[in-house]
């Protein structure tokens, strides 16, 4: 990624938003709401969702009220942004920083909010693609890293008998280092030399993207892993737009609900 400082913001080349356009959302709050809204990630309430009834409207600027359950919320209710100090100008902005993968820190201060506030919105979309993408059982002793259909795909238990795949210890090879570091002491199963090429084409872009995920702890070990297989399948399309999507509100309630059994 090619980028200058210009301002205190950066300038991001080759992707779907720049300067001009982050300006704007950081200068005009109403404009980023609205940019929200036509991405879905922010709903617009047409009925009351506790009674159903379309008896409603906004009592504040950030609040709305059903007329005939008498019931009030947020209009960030059920959103990603529910409850989330942060105006939806930052957002907008955070997130295509995000995807244009500037560290939390650097983050922070272009933003001009807390590192701690960064970091919490960054873990939380960690869990989503998490609980979107995979069913895990988090704090396994194995992991199962294999190709299917082309693509590289992840599972906690061990596969049927003559499939190839890579195991995986999610135990860090050195006290400190990146996530490639937890990949160091992987073994492969089998003999599927196409696949076993797919594989060490995924570890060589982990190992490239290294860079950005220094010092992360085992406890988010799988957050950051799952986060790479995603970009290593999808490589050819935009991040920032698949991010957009995992936020939609819909898949949002969707997947910060239990799953049915």
């Amino acid at each position: 990624m090619s980028r200058h400082d210009s301002g205190g913001f950066f300038v991001l080349k080759g992707g779907e938003m720049n300067l001009i356009e982050l300006s704007k959302y950081l200068q005009d709050e109403k404009a980023a709401e609205e940019y929200l809204y036509e991405k879905d990630i922010l709903k617009r309430f047409t009925e009351c969702p506790y009674c159903g009834s379309e008896k409603i409207g906004n009592i504040s600027r950030s609040r709305i009220k059903c007329y005939k359950c008498k019931k009030e919320w947020h209009k960030r209710k059920g959103s990603f942004l529910e409850g989330r100090h942060i105006s939806a100008g930052k957002f907008v902005a955070l997130l295509k920083l995000y995807t244009e993968e500037l560290n939390p820190v650097t983050i922070s201060k272009e933003i001009g909010i807390e590192r701690k506030a960064v970091l919490d919105i960054i873990h939380s979309i960690k869990l989503i693609i998490l609980k979107d993408f995979f069913e895990m059982k988090i704090g396994q002793k194995e992991l199962i890293l294999f190709v299917k259909d082309g693509v590289i795909s992840i599972q906690d238990e061990k596969l049927v008998k003559g499939i190839s795949y890579m195991l995986i210890e999610p135990v860090r090879y050195k006290e400190f280092g990146n996530i490639y570091s937890f990949l160091l002491k992987s073994k492969w199963i089998g003999k599927k030399t196409k696949d076993l090429n797919t594989i060490n084409s995924f570890l060589s872009f982990v190992k490239m993207k290294s860079i950005n995920y220094v010092g992360i702890s085992e406890k988010y070990f799988l957050e950051y892993l799952f986060e790479l297989i995603i970009k290593f399948n999808s490589i050819s399309m935009s991040f920032y737009e698949m991010l957009l999507n995992m936020l939609n509100f819909q898949r949002v309630v969707e997947t910060t609900q239990p799953r049915k059994k």
